[in-house]
């Protein structure tokens, strides 16, 4: 096998969000930095699914890939050179860590590559979309990781700040809804009603479609472009669904660590906010319902608050000597 032959370790690079994750440190000087095309990460991963279709980490991959596709807005990730094999992602923000993941087979570097270029809009909102596909099936594969959680909420939260696009962004490909003809009909009327000119009914209706939204979803996305006055109160209806699954993903993402994590942390290091799945998914779900007042989320809001607070007593605590 050539020498140069790479370990995929891809830099995340994070654009403003509404949500910032720390800043990706940057490589040590003396590893070479290759620019890889997106579609052969995507293929090479694919391959692997093929043959382990129940890996829900290879989906979580799959899903960062198209997600970092989407956020650099190029054909090309920026890979280390290195061992042939695709490293599991630490964290947003930070660099792709040594270790296990999945291999990636015997390839060997090309001695030439297609032109690194922008991409467009449309390719853009396809990988917003694989993204949230390939998470939503980790996730499936796997109800207890956080990490996966965490990413599926920023997904979501990207699809909240393009809402307003033209042509309407859609997280849907309108293949394979399992809804009966029945909850069709059901949803159907209520979105009826969501559309029509009596202001009690719109309220009551848009109540219940969102309380529905997993299966709701696929028919508020088909009737996008249907009838153009309508686009502006469907893509808000879907804004505001994709937002309240965001925020609930946050909070389990943080349940589901904040043990692991808080055993995990070593005072020595500072406040780690960034650094932990629980830690940053916890302070999104704050921010972004500071200003909700519902009995509910004000006592999830307790409970949060309370985890940050045991573990600021842990850092008090520590008497050691500080890295």
């Amino acid at each position: 096998m050539n020498a140069l032959a790479l370990r995929l370790t891809m830099l995340v690079v994070l654009p403003a969000l509404g949500i910032q994750a720390h800043a990706a440190p940057a490589p040590p000087p003396f590893r070479q930095i290759d620019r890889v095309p997106v579609k052969d990460l995507i293929q090479q991963v694919a391959q692997h699914l093929k043959d382990n279709p129940k890996d829900a980490h290879a989906y979580f991959l799959m899903g960062v890939i198209h997600f970092n596709a989407f956020e650099n807005k190029r054909t090309h990730l920026r890979v280390y050179a290195g061992n042939h094999q695709l490293p599991s992602p630490v964290m947003r923000g930070d660099v792709f860590r040594e270790g296990p993941g999945v291999p990636l087979g015997p390839g060997q570097r090309r001695p030439s590559q297609p032109k690194d270029e922008p991409l467009s809009a449309s390719d853009r909102k396809l990988h917003l979309r694989e993204a949230s596909k390939h998470f939503n099936q980790a996730i499936e594969l796997d109800d207890k990781s956080g990490r996966y959680r965490m990413w599926l909420a920023d997904t979501l939260m990207h699809f909240v700040s393009q809402a307003k696009d033209s042509p309407p962004i859609s997280r849907l490909d309108g293949k394979g809804s399992t809804i009966t003809v029945r909850e069709k009909t059901e949803i159907q009327n209520h979105l009826n009603q969501f559309l029509s000119n009596d202001e009690r009914a719109q309220n009551l209706s848009r109540t219940w479609l969102l309380k529905h939204g997993a299966r709701a979803e696929p028919i508020v996305t088909a009737n996008l472009g249907k009838n153009e006055k309508h686009n502006s109160a469907l893509q808000n209806l879907l804004a505001d669904y994709w937002k309240t699954s965001a925020i609930k993903h946050y909070l389990a993402a943080h349940d589901l660590d904040w043990k692991k994590d808080i055993t995990a942390y070593n005072p020595a290091y500072g406040e780690p906010w960034d650094r932990f799945t629980s830690l940053r998914s916890g302070r999104i779900y704050l921010d972004l319902t500071k200003d909700v007042s519902n009995a509910t989320t004000q006592q999830r809001q307790q409970i949060v608050n309370a985890h940050f607070a045991a573990l600021r007593k842990k850092i008090r605590d520590y008497k050691g000597p500080v890295r």
